[in-house]
């Protein structure tokens, strides 16, 4: 690992270079300022703050006794301790504590929560909760489109959150990974059409794309991205794959593409795949181990002090009845696990560029805390407890090109996190958080600036009686009460809860995705069906087996109608929709007019 540490340095600015000595033994004095003036006496900055008496840990030195000054956002230097502090600078004697640079998370998902289910909107609290765990910037390896948007406010100072990379909605074939059961905001399939798909993606903003080849399921696996789409993606963007077998890895190589966002997990890397050259593999122990943990009762109660009630929830419910998820899903978390861990030690045998990263907001994955466990998980794989930090700050920084981040060090930016106790004589200690400083400032302690426009986190965001969608995250006209059928939205919308799902949340007037009745022009590779809802407009929804004159449910998948039909609210059985404007359009019974507002809206044959 010393020798991909050397190697990197090539990507770091002179000036950091010369100020970050490539021996991880070295003595943080070569950090210290030279002495300045006639006098001999330090030039210290005007205003400031000193972390005095403090143990410096990076990936490039382990030494006690030293203080870090910050200015301006910046580390001025790391200098010995208990100096004659000038009176302008604020000093914080924290004999005992270790200062590490902040935490790099090479693989998140901020838009989404861990929960098994829809449990609301949690992107405010996942952005804390990542900063409370120290993790100062993520990569955001696959949202919907307005992860961008929140990725610029972010990075703009505008919100608190992680500095973020983002890619914006996965790549993938249409039916895998990881839409495999419907359409969905986060993908974008593609046909043929891959390096058309992925310059349009760079066009609308995506720092990087993100591509599936194919999920490895629990009873079958799912259609797989051309290798000819792969390598077209590849030439266009630098382009991180979602890789689940040893398959995957060489497809991925040989496309090109050498950002791999997992370490393979259902079957083994050879020594021989594993010293091939690539750019970056992301750890992702936390992906297969998450609802292991849950269910084994394994999270801590710090881990779970910083999830979102309603996912805290659904995990319980998890917890306590596992059979709530995939059959089979709990037996086969437990072989990928194993596998990840005995892939990532192949990994780190072959000196491979392993970076740390959780996949944050995959199911049962919780923001923040999950990169601890990357550290301890490259660890157990045989890294020293340097090897690891620096897995998940330095190396990381320079993979992803953020060249200020990831050294305590002068001349970087200060994201650091102050511990109670020393991660480099047990790896665990990274979890000791004391505070966590953003550009040498306490982050949580600060609010957004409200910026309007067409991207809102909450109703903060928006004016005049908008309120923010928690959906799609954008100002809509509020209305009352929610699941309200008629009243103050136009004739295009209706009043659904602000959070997508219950009953008491503020109304958001809210478009219908309309369809056709008759020519049922929806997505027919995931079945859904055009079936009429909600003050007179048509959506598209997932059909299910009963065909006409069965018994059929709405809240049941297993009972819904077919498409082209309707499960009749009164009698309970589905109805052949048909066309008012045609003759004989039924098979048995008559086309009878379905009215909404006084007006004819569909027709049902009966």
């Amino acid at each position: 690992m010393l020798l991909l540490l050397l190697a990197c340095t090539r990507n770091v600015p002179n000036d950091k270079v010369q100020d970050s000595p490539s021996d991880p033994a070295h003595d943080t004095a070569d950090t210290q300022p030279n002495d300045t003036g006639e006098t001999g006496e330090v030039d210290w900055p005007v205003e400031g703050l000193v972390l005095d008496h403090v143990t410096v840990f990076d990936a490039m030195a382990h030494v006690a006794d030293r203080a870090v000054v910050v200015s301006g956002g910046e580390i001025w230097g790391v200098v010995d301790a208990g100096q004659d502090w000038p009176q302008t600078l604020v000093v914080r004697d924290l004999s005992g504590h270790t200062v590490i640079p902040g935490l790099i998370d090479s693989h998140v998902h901020l838009s989404y929560s861990g929960a098994p289910w829809w449990a609301g909107d949690t992107v405010a609290e996942n952005l804390s909760s990542t900063l409370r765990w120290g993790v100062t910037a993520v990569v955001d390896l696959g949202g919907p489109q307005w992860s961008l948007s929140l990725r610029d406010r972010v990075n703009a100072g505008e919100l608190i959150g992680p500095r973020i990379l983002a890619s914006g909605p996965f790549l993938t074939a249409q039916g895998s990974h990881p839409c495999e059961f419907n359409s969905d905001p986060m993908c974008i399939f593609v046909d043929g059409d891959g390096a058309g798909q992925a310059q349009a993606q760079l066009d609308r903003g995506s720092d990087l794309i993100k591509v599936a080849l194919a999920e490895e399921g629990i009873a079958r696996t799912w259609p797989r991205l051309s290798p000819t789409d792969l390598a077209d993606i590849a030439e266009v963007a630098r382009t991180v794959v979602h890789v689940a077998s040893a398959q995957d890895w060489a497809d991925a190589q040989v496309a090109g593409a050498l950002d791999l966002a997992h370490t393979p997990f259902s079957d083994p890397l050879s020594p021989e795949q594993a010293g091939h050259v690539i750019s970056s593999v992301s750890s992702t122990v936390a992906a297969t181990e998450g609802l292991i943990r849950v269910v084994d009762g394994g999270l801590s109660d710090a881990e779970w002090s910083t999830v979102p009630e309603e996912v805290a929830r659904s995990w319980r419910l998890v917890q306590g009845q596992p059979s709530l998820v995939s059959a089979g899903w709990p037996a086969a978390a437990r072989i990928w696990s194993q596998q990840t861990r005995d892939n990532l030690a192949v990994l780190h045998a072959a000196k491979a560029p392993v970076l740390a990263g959780s996949d944050a907001g995959y199911y049962f994955v919780p923001h923040g805390s999950a990169l601890h466990r990357e550290l301890e998980a490259l660890v157990e794989a045989g890294m020293s407890e340097q090897e690891a930090l620096a897995a998940a700050s330095w190396i990381p920084a320079q993979v992803w090109g953020w060249d200020d981040l990831g050294l305590v060090a002068r001349g970087y930016q200060a994201d650091l996190v102050i511990l109670s106790a020393d991660p480099y004589v047990d790896i665990s200690n990274s979890r000791s958080i004391v505070e966590v400083l953003v550009a040498g400032e306490s982050p949580l302690e600060q609010t957004w600036q409200l910026q309007g426009g067409t991207f809102c986190l909450d109703d903060r965001d928006c004016s005049g009686d908008l309120v923010c969608d928690a959906i799609d995250h954008v100002c809509l006209q509020a209305c009352d009460p929610p699941w309200a059928i008629a009243g103050q939205c136009d004739e295009e919308s209706w009043c659904s809860p602000q959070d997508g799902f219950s009953d008491d949340a503020e109304g958001v007037c809210t478009a219908e995705a309309d369809c056709d009745l008759i020519a049922q022009d929806c997505d027919d590779f995931y079945n859904q069906a055009c079936i009429p809802r909600d003050v007179d407009s048509n959506s598209c929804l997932a059909a299910g087996p009963k065909l006409p004159g069965q018994a059929c449910e709405w809240d049941n998948a297993a009972l819904r109608c077919e498409a082209g039909s309707y499960c009749s609210t009164v009698s309970g059985v589905c109805l052949e929709i048909c066309d008012l404007d045609a003759v004989d359009t039924c098979g048995t019974g008559q086309c009878r007019t379905q009215f909404a507002g006084g007006k004819a809206w569909f027709g049902l044959c009966y």
